[in-house]
């Protein structure tokens, strides 16, 4: 699809169809739109981002397994064209039929690098436990800090990654137990 441009009420770029860029700078709150309706938006950025390309690469109501639990169908895919590794808040809208009767206040936003979706997996993936989240016309729009851009979908508590642990140990001091552990990724 194309891509047809307009000014939100605050003066920023919205999109009215999603599958193409538009240049973002400044750290105010960028909307993007389809018809009337906010799709998605980019707040508190870093950096200026230049072309910013918002796609959908799913869409649908039937949540999918994913490592241990279930994702959303809905994936987004948002990629600037500059400063990739520019920290960010991203708010993701899904309707009430999205979310497949699922409680938002058990979802989380999670982040992958990979190729494809299909591909996700903890070494790719992030998910924010910072995620909120507010009620947005016929749905609700959800909000999680990032650095660097990707593919971004919503995953239900039963999510778990797996961790890399590099290092464990413990010692009894006392009645208390000191537990040291590192990670490379969680």
């Amino acid at each position: 699809p194309s891509v047809d441009f307009c000014l939100s009420q605050s003066g920023y770029p919205c999109l009215t169809r999603v599958s193409d860029s538009w240049f973002l700078s400044g750290s105010g709150a960028h909307y993007f739109y389809t018809g009337n309706s906010v799709i998605a938006s980019l707040s508190d950025t870093t950096a200026n981002l230049g072309c910013v390309a918002a796609t959908f690469l799913e869409t649908g109501n039937v949540w999918q397994s994913f490592s241990g639990g279930m994702r959303s169908q809905k994936v987004f895919s948002i990629e600037p064209s500059t400063n990739l590794n520019s920290s960010y808040t991203v708010g993701l809208y899904y309707t009430t039929a999205e979310l497949a009767g699922k409680d938002p206040a058990s979802l989380k936003i999670a982040k992958t690098e990979a190729t494809s979706v299909a591909g996700a997996d903890g070494s790719n993936t992030k998910i924010s436990t910072a995620t909120s989240y507010s009620a947005y016309r016929e749905g609700f729009v959800f909000y999680a800090p990032f650095t660097e851009f990707s593919k971004f979908f919503l995953v239900d508590a039963s999510v778990a990654l797996p961790v890399t642990l590099l290092s464990f140990d413990g010692s009894l001091s006392g009645n208390n137990i000191q537990l040291n552990w590192k990670t490379s990724s969680e």
